[in-house]
């Protein structure tokens, strides 16, 4: 080792005197919001059904009051860049399999059901009764998302603040 080495090393030791200043020589960087949204047990999904990014505010909201990792189609992700392209769920992204899925506006494009397959409850709002992201859910609602949404966000804040029933 060199010099300027030992003396780090003397620095660091226990009784060495004075502490030598920090230097950083390599870093690394571990992808939080992807890892959680591999391991979350609630996840919303967003797709092209919003006409415009600043809509995706209605899609945030519903993944705060649900406690949820916020997902998205391809396009999403990466076309448009409306959301990090590590939200990206589908079979060349994150395959996941939350407790509970609900994907808004996605029309069901194969390498993104493939990610969501071993989901345990998938839920669909689409206003296309024919899209094929219906055709893996267990519970479909047909509609427009700017309708749904901020009726089923307020529906979940009234349970969530409602007080939990006695003796149950």
């Amino acid at each position: 080792p060199g010099l300027r080495d030992r003396n780090l090393h003397r620095a660091l030791r226990p009784g060495g005197g004075a502490i030598a200043p920090a230097r950083i020589t390599a870093a690394e960087s571990e992808d939080v919001s992807e890892r959680r949204l591999a391991t979350a047990t609630r996840v919303v999904g967003a797709g092209r059904g919003f006409a415009a990014k600043e809509d995706l505010r209605l899609f945030h909201e519903l993944a705060e009051v649900l406690d949820a990792a916020e997902g998205a189609t391809r396009p999403l992700a990466e076309g448009d860049a409306w959301l990090p392209r590590d939200s990206y769920v589908g079979l060349s992204g994150t395959v996941i399999a939350p407790d509970l899925y609900i994907a808004i506006g996605i029309s069901g494009q194969p390498h993104h059901t493939a990610g969501v397959t071993d989901s345990g409850v998938i839920v669909v709002i689409n206003n296309d009764p024919e899209a094929e992201m219906f055709e893996f859910c267990d519970y479909g609602i047909v509609g427009d998302l700017y309708t749904v949404l901020p009726e089923l966000i307020t529906l979940i804040r009234k349970r969530v603040a409602a007080p939990a029933p006695e003796n149950q």
